[in-house]
């Protein structure tokens, strides 16, 4: 589902990737308020994976595939690229874009 960017910085990076790329998935995952974890990073997992498995027949290069978001959606990117890794299918990304999601979660 196609949502309006919400900040300046959300629209310049969105709109230079869609201008570099030209496709751009948005994954709709579940908040915390309808589903707690690990829901929003499986949901996230199987977006992925879909687009990764469709990227022919939309014509895109594999080789040039990246992944993204900001807030909660930057951990989340960081999130499935860990967790694919762990489960032995790696995600192909060429690109990760960290928009301030939390990364260091330790409570010292």
């Amino acid at each position: 589902m196609a949502e309006k960017l919400n900040t300046q910085a959300e629209q310049g990076a969105t709109g230079r990737v869609v201008r570099i790329v030209g496709v751009v998935v948005d994954v709709d995952y579940s908040t915390s308020e309808t589903a707690s974890f690990p829901v929003p990073l499986e949901q996230c997992l199987d977006a992925a994976y879909y687009a990764l498995d469709h990227l022919r027949e939309w014509d895109c290069d594999p080789g040039k595939v990246s992944c993204g978001g900001y807030s909660a959606g930057g951990q989340l990117t960081m999130s499935i690229t860990v967790a694919s890794a762990m489960r032995g299918k790696m995600l192909p990304f060429c690109l990760l874009i960290n928009g301030y999601g939390p990364n260091d979660m330790r409570y010292d």
